[in-house]
Order: structure tokens, then C-alpha cells, then sequence
């Protein structure tokens, strides 16, 4: 993810998901590139689930950022009755992207009395582009969609070229070991089920805990890809 053109904000977001992080984003009151704000789930069972999907990918294949679910069009702050399950979410949009990958972790938070939820898309840039796998409402299998503004725009040939490039950068990069992933990854699922962790983590509160969890099983997934891709060859 490239954080470069990020407001100061969304990446403070990004490396310190919390209540006063999520705050600052709020106040910047208006959407960019790396930031959508939408006032409610909609419907993920029907056409919602597409229109999601579509949002996803045009993030990902646009360096990634936030879509924030409880803030109105205006930008007025309305919340989340209830947070949505994560697995739901995953189940909606699966079947849109590209198999075996999913660059989008769901952060649930409440912010001076209101509960919100985060999607934050961090793609991985040697997999791009991200092609949608199905087509449905607004979404067209095999395209290419980025972000431009507010909107979700099917990408043009310079677009596609850029994403390309991007990808040809990425995969030309030094790569950790096997042996190292591997390790990384055995490091993750043990951070994950110590009890020293979680009774330290509980006691500081609930929510430091979630995080925690999230932050652990997003890596854990995006760890277990690079490897499968190691093993079975770069496509």
C-alpha cells in the first residue's frame, strides 16, 4: 500500500486503528481517493453484495485506503445500529474478487458514542490488477475498476499499464525465505493463542483485544497467500 498521498489522517488510521485515529478521519469531512463513508450496510444478500465488491476492487487496484460504514453522504456522523459479523461481509464479496484473495480487513469502533465500522483494503501488489471474478448489478466479470474521487470507474489503459507496472515492480522485489515466512507465520499463530496475551490484552479492555485479533488474523491470511504463491508459482 502506498501511503504517500494519503491525508496525514488515514494513515495515522491505518498504523493506529483507534477511537481518536477514527476521530481525525471523521473531521476531515469529506471523501478522497483513499476514503468512501457510507451511511449503512445495505443489503449484502442481493444487489448490495456487488456494489460492495466493486468498492473493494477499486480500492484495491487504487493503493488501498478506508471505507467507513455510519457517516451519511454529507458526512454527518450517524453510526451503526449493530456491527455487522466479519464472516458475513467476507461471504458477501468472495465470490467478486479474485480467488484465494481478499485485501480487506473489517475494524469495528465506537467514537464519541456512535459504533462504526472499517473496512480498510490493503492490496497486494503482486497480484494486481484485481479483476472482478463474477459479474452483478453495476459489475462486469474480467474488468478492471479503480478509484477516481468518490467514484468507482472502470480503469483506462494508462490505468491498466500503471497497474501492470506496479505489479512487475512488486514481483521483482527481494523476497523473504520460505523459512522466514514460514517462521513469521508460526510466530503470528502463537501470538494468537498465547493466554499470557489475551488476559493482558483483555484486562486493558475489549476492544484493544479485537484489535489485537484482527490485526494477527489479517496478517496471518496475507502471510499464508504469499506462501502458497511461493509454492506454487507466481500467476
Amino acid at each position: 500500500m502506498n501511503k504517500n498521498s494519503f491525508p496525514p489522517a488515514v494513515v495515522a488510521f491505518i498504523e493506529h486503528p483507534d477511537a481518536s485515529a477514527l476521530r481525525d478521519v471523521l473531521d476531515l469531512g469529506q471523501e478522497f481517493d483513499c476514503l468512501d463513508f457510507k451511511r449503512e450496510w445495505g443489503d449484502l444478500k442481493g444487489e448490495g453484495r456487488a456494489g460492495m465488491a466493486k468498492d473493494v476492487l477499486s480500492f484495491a487496484n487504487t493503493e488501498g485506503g478506508l471505507i467507513i460504514v455510519g457517516v451519511a453522504d454529507d458526512c454527518t456522523r450517524v453510526g451503526v445500529s449493530t456491527y455487522l459479523d466479519p464472516s458475513i461481509f467476507r461471504q458477501a464479496i468472495a465470490a467478486f474478487l479474485p480467488a484465494g484473495d481478499l485485501p480487506a480487513t473489517l475494524w469495528s469502533l465506537e467514537c464519541d458514542g456512535l459504533r462504526y465500522q472499517i473496512i480498510l483494503i490493503s492490496p497486494d501488489d503482486e497480484v494486481l490488477p484485481y479483476e472482478a471474478a463474477r459479474s452483478g448489478a453495476g459489475i462486469e466479470r474480467g474488468r478492471v475498476y479503480v478509484r477516481m474521487g468518490a467514484s468507482n470507474v472502470e480503469a483506462t489503459s494508462s490505468q491498466m499499464l500503471e497497474l501492470v507496472r506496479r505489479r512487475d515492480i512488486a514481483r521483482a522485489a527481494p523476497l523473504p525465505t520460505l523459512e522466514e515466512m514460514i517462521n513469521g507465520l508460526e510466530l503470528c499463530y502463537r501470538r494468537l493463542d498465547s493466554e499470557k496475551t489475551i488476559s493482558e490484552l483483555t484486562a486493558a479492555g475489549s476492544e484493544n483485544r479485537l484489535h489485537y485479533d484482527q490485526f494477527l488474523k489479517s496478517l496471518i491470511a496475507r502471510t499464508e497467500r504469499a506462501i502458497e504463491r511461493r509454492l506454487v508459482g507466481r500467476s
